[in-house]
C-alpha cells in the first residue's frame, strides 16, 4: 500500500516495481485512452519468463474519488515514462464487473466504475480463472472481500437510519432540492 503524495512511500512502491521488472505491474483502471486489457488478456507467459518467475506480481488499484484517482493515474504515468520510457501504462480493466452492493448506498459516475473493494474482489475473481491461479482460493478470498462489503453496507445503512438520513442517494437529492 502507498499513500499518494508522501514521497518516501511513492519510492518505496516504485522500487518495488523497478526489482520486479515493468512485465510484472498492471493499473487496474478503466481509462479509454489507454485501451485496457482485460484481466483474461494479461500474458502470463511474459510475467512468469525464467527471470521474473521468482518476482511477484503488482497490480495497482487506485483509492480514491474519481478526479483523485484521475490525478494518481497522470502522476503513475508519468513516472512511468521517466522509468521506462515508455507513453503507456499497462492497463487493465475488469470484464465480469457488475454493479458492488455498495451501488445501494453509494452509486458511481458509470456503469464501469466501482469502488475499490468490488474492484479488487473483481480482480481476485478474474484472477482466479488464469490456469497459473487456480487452487490458490483466489475466489474464496474475492467471496470474503463481498461478504465484508455486505457487512459494510448494512452497518452504514443501520447508521444512518439510527441518524434520521436518507439511505439512498436519490432520496438524499430530492430531500435538499425540496
Amino acid at each position: 500500500m502507498c499513500v499518494f503524495g508522501i514521497p518516501e512511500q511513492e519510492e518505496i512502491m516504485w522500487n518495488a516495481f523497478k526489482r520486479a521488472g515493468k512485465d510484472t505491474i498492471w493499473l487496474l483502471y478503466p481509462n479509454v485512452n489507454s485501451s485496457p486489457k482485460s484481466v483474461g488478456d494479461i500474458n502470463l507467459d511474459r510475467s512468469f519468463s525464467e527471470e521474473n518467475k521468482e518476482k511477484p506480481l503488482n497490480f495497482v488499484l487506485l483509492d480514491g474519488t474519481w478526479s483523485n484517482s484521475s490525478a494518481m493515474y497522470r502522476r503513475l504515468k508519468e513516472r512511468w515514462v521517466t522509468i521506462w520510457g515508455e507513453e503507456d501504462l499497462p492497463c487493465v480493466s475488469l470484464s465480469s464487473l457488475g454493479a458492488s452492493v455498495m451501488h445501494k448506498l453509494r452509486p458511481q459516475p458509470a456503469w464501469d466504475r466501482t469502488c475499490t473493494a468490488a474492484a479488487a474482489a473483481g480482480l481476485l475473481s478474474e484472477l482466479d480463472l488464469h490456469e497459473e491461479f487456480r487452487g490458490l482460493g483466489l475466489d474464496k478470498q474475492a467471496d470474503a472481500i463481498e461478504d465484508s462489503l455486505d457487512i459494510l453496507l448494512d452497518a452504514l445503512t443501520a447508521r444512518r437510519r439510527r441518524m434520521g438520513r436518507s439511505i439512498t442517494r436519490k432520496e438524499r437529492h430530492n430531500n435538499c432540492i425540496k
